[in-house]
């Protein structure tokens, strides 16, 4: 009994760590979005440029910032609607402790043997890591945003901001979808068994 309390109370305890933090990086999201929008739409900052930015710069820019803005609410919203957070804060692997997640997650991308015991859990924790890639939904927001700061603010210093932010987002979508694709062989490597059909009793 003892045990299974604990485990119900480290589920409890990963589920809250889960949803604060989810929590915190959509506020911090919003409020990386509603800086580039409001740099975009009126803040002047002293970074050298390379002249009065040309009328279809000035607009594209401005479509790129206000498409931003609706791709990080509309991801936010996505990924709440699909149901991808609550089956993550849902999920009972929260009752196993860092270590043994972090060797289960090894184990769903093919880097670790799997016992057969293990086996239902990890191909449960593989079915959890395909679609994480669209977590990247509303950092591409962000990105969009940062890019039409080049052609409103038409300088060099906006430029090298833009390609720091595409890079920091761009290098972990990447990896999630690396991750993503060997949870998936791992998947078609160990299929769920056909249902056993019980036989009928008389």
């Amino acid at each position: 009994m003892d045990g299974a309390a604990s485990k119900r109370s480290r589920i409890r305890r990963g589920r809250r760590r889960f949803l604060l933090l989810n929590v915190g990086v959509a506020l911090l999201g919003a409020l990386a979005g509603a800086g580039l929008v409001a740099l975009g739409i009126g803040f002047d900052l002293d970074v050298p440029a390379w002249g009065e930015p040309p009328g279809w710069a000035t607009v594209l820019g401005a479509i790129l910032v206000g498409a931003g803005a609706v791709t990080l609410v509309g991801g936010m919203l996505y990924l709440v609607g699909t149901g991808l957070y609550r089956r993550n804060a849902r999920s009972p692997l929260w009752g196993e402790n860092r270590a043994r997640r972090r060797e289960l997650v090894r184990q769903a991308r093919g880097l670790l043997p799997v016992p057969d015991v293990d086996l239902p859990l990890v191909r449960r924790v593989a079915a959890q890591m395909d679609g994480q890639w669209t977590q990247w939904i509303p950092l591409s927001g962000v990105v969009l945003a940062q890019i039409g700061q080049v052609f409103i603010r038409w300088g060099p210093g906006w430029l090298a901001l833009a390609l720091l932010v595409t890079v920091a987002s761009g290098l972990p979508a990447a990896l999630i979808a690396r991750h993503e694709g060997q949870a998936r062989a791992f998947l078609r490597a160990h299929p769920e068994p056909p249902a056993s059909k019980k036989e009928p009793t008389g």
